[in-house]
């Protein structure tokens, strides 16, 4: 028997489970409530602690590293160096200090990436500009558009505020050179068991331990070192077929250097890197960026903790649509792009939730959600443990797109088979719209649907994914069309749109996430 409601009461139902959906599909990307350390709370040491993992440990790791803010070459950050090591002492497993003088020699190597860095830009910006002007004369579209003779003088004026690329460096690295002369560099690489193996891989987990100059560095990126070192404590005792490398880079945040003398470190081949740097300080850890498609599709086959959405890497990485918009975030966000450049299979991870701390003051120990913290380490000891036994899918050729629909419930499509299907669905609501025209449907429904097209259309050429959220809504009208029992129809369509609607919520959350992402900072 169903329940006879009237209009008002139908539409206040809609309402009410359309709100719920939302928040349960924001859920599963970000914490509700956030849960913070409590304000008297006192740090354990590493002899005192219960269970592996123990949050309290992780905490306490982070209590330490948080305490100050330690930029690069700051006494601060020498005592974090210093705080990393009795810890790994303590813990009692193998590790050596990567240490480099921030001399004449360091300098002319940052000038030289920063050149080429500066000049990596302009040169996409210009491809960019080339693109927009049609391959036409670019210098009238210099004229016409922005009032420069050149494109040697709009990007000089607009983008290096009136200096030369040399001259901007030399800026950059005559402040770097009086600011920190007499200082060192100083990586930590922590080496867990392995039984040397032959055919052993070396797969390397990074976070960087120096915070940004206003910050105390609890998100960014203290959460990624306390983890890291709980999950050393967990697993050194540990014998893996390959060899897993833990490291603590310095330099993060003054241009990349840890990283840069990192893959100079003649001590490992790295095989994949696995880096960790945060812009939020809550929500789950997703998989951001990546440069290989195998490595994603063996993850998420195999640790079922994260999320991700592959469209983001696709739209904020797009070397193939290069626009002002997106170029910028292309450049170097993190240490993981140093190693991506290099030539490196790189998987970035970050927390992104609640970035307006960011880079400041609010960054602290007092502002880390306490579970976000814990799920953090239960999925690195998942990662080691897992990358640490288990051969590593290496080929670039696989290429897969990955939609979250549950906690740990990933779906991956063979981008190639996506677009397929993307032609098949917009097809058939080609021919949906036919039928609506032809059987004189509201006026609404067949914008509706002819809107949707397009946008499916265009997503699917632009970003080669994400056209399925287009795809859908008419294929939902057409299911209906076939439903002649108006209560059936009715229950039938508010459960098909409320599932649509809790897939489709989850990447729109994640769409605005990288927005405020990328607008703080990287």
């Amino acid at each position: 028997m169903i329940i006879q409601m009237n209009k008002k009461t139908k539409v206040l139902l809609i309402v009410i489970i359309t709100i719920l959906v939302s928040i349960l599909a924001f859920c599963q990307i970000y914490p509700l409530v956030i849960k913070n350390p409590p304000k008297d709370f006192k740090p354990i040491e590493i002899s005192e602690a219960k269970s592996k993992p123990d949050i309290n440990m992780t905490l306490s790791y982070l209590y330490n590293v948080s305490r100050e803010k330690h930029p690069n070459g700051s006494e601060a950050n020498y005592k974090v160096r210093d705080y990393i090591v009795s810890c790994l002492n303590e813990i009692k497993v193998q590790y050596d200090i990567q240490s480099v003088n921030l001399d004449e020699e360091f300098f002319i190597k940052d000038g030289k990436r920063i050149k080429e860095n500066l000049e990596d830009i302009k040169s996409k910006y210009y491809k960019y500009l080339l693109k927009k002007a049609r391959n036409k004369n670019i210098d009238d579209l210099m004229k016409n558009e922005f009032n420069y003779n050149s494109f040697d003088e709009f990007y000089t004026k607009e983008i290096l505020n009136g200096k030369s690329i040399d001259e901007q460096v030399e800026e950059i690295i005559s402040e770097n050179k009086e600011k920190y002369k007499n200082h060192t560099l100083n990586n930590i690489i922590v080496k867990l068991g392995s039984t040397n193996n032959e055919n052993a891989k070396d797969i390397v987990l990074v976070a960087h331990y120096d915070s940004a100059l206003e910050s105390y560095g609890a998100g960014d990126d203290g959460v990624c070192v306390a983890s890291l070192l709980e999950t050393i404590r967990c697993t050194k005792d540990e014998k893996f077929k390959n060899n897993v490398y833990i490291v603590f880079t310095d330099g993060e945040e003054r241009n990349f250097w840890g990283a840069y003398e990192l893959i100079e470190y003649k001590g490992f081949n790295p095989s994949l890197f696995i880096n960790f740097d945060n812009s939020g300080n809550s929500g789950r850890l997703v998989l951001y960026h990546y440069n290989n498609y195998a490595a994603v599709k063996q993850y998420f086959s195999e640790i079922k903790n994260e999320c991700s959405y592959s469209f983001a890497n696709d739209i904020l990485y797009d070397t193939e649509n290069n626009s002002p918009d997106n170029m910028f975030v292309q450049a170097e966000c993190s240490d993981a792009f140093v190693f991506d450049k290099n030539g490196y299979n790189t998987l970035d991870f970050a927390l992104t939730g609640n970035p307006f701390y960011y880079h400041s003051s609010r960054d602290n120990f007092s502002n880390i959600d306490v579970k976000t913290l814990n799920n953090m380490t239960k999925s690195m000891i998942e990662m080691v443990k897992y990358y640490g036994n288990n051969d590593i899918l290496l080929t670039q050729k696989e290429n897969n797109i990955h939609f979250n629909l549950l906690n740990g419930v990933v779906i991956s499509i063979d981008k190639n088979i996506y677009i397929i299907l993307s032609i098949m669905l917009i097809i058939v609501d080609l021919i949906y719209i036919g039928i609506l025209f032809k059987q004189h449907k509201k006026i609404w429904k067949k914008i509706f649907t002819i809107l949707c097209v397009l946008g499916a259309i265009i997503t699917l050429i632009v970003f080669k994914c994400f056209s399925f959220a287009f795809l859908i809504p008419p294929m939902i009208m057409l299911i209906l069309e076939f439903i002649k029992n108006k209560k059936i129809k009715e229950i039938t369509s508010i459960v098909l749109y409320e599932l649509y609607l809790f897939v489709l919520v989850q990447p729109i959350f994640m769409i605005i996430q990288f927005m405020l992402w990328s607008g703080f900072g990287h």
